[in-house]
């Protein structure tokens, strides 16, 4: 599909948050099969992510936890969002080929 070439800009598409093609192709597929709906997609489900996972890193912080879960929390924190980072790095680097191996 090639999807991270077509759009690399962020966080809009081209000047838009939607896309005019978002809508290119008929029922199911479209989620699927077209660029513009699979990046916003995955675009949509990486922020959504990195927000829920710092949720919890911020109110774990506050918490009486034991110190390796606290530890644990910060962890995947910091990758969470080390993979967020690669990929718009990736996607606005027009992918070159070690970034796009990294991210996978």
């Amino acid at each position: 599909m090639d999807a991270g070439r077509a759009y690399n800009t962020f966080p809009l598409m081209n000047g838009q948050l939607i896309p005019d093609d978002y809508w290119g192709l008929p029922g199911i597929r479209n989620a699927f099969e077209n660029t513009a709906a699979v990046q916003l997609h995955h675009r949509a489900l990486a922020i959504t992510t990195l927000t829920a996972v710092g949720a919890v890193w911020a109110v774990g912080r506050q918490m009486p936890l034991p110190r390796h879960v606290k530890m644990a929390l910060s962890i995947t924190a910091a990758i969470t969002a080390a993979q967020v980072t690669l990929g718009i790095t990736t996607l606005m680097t027009y992918i070159p080929t070690t970034l796009g191996a990294a991210h996978q």
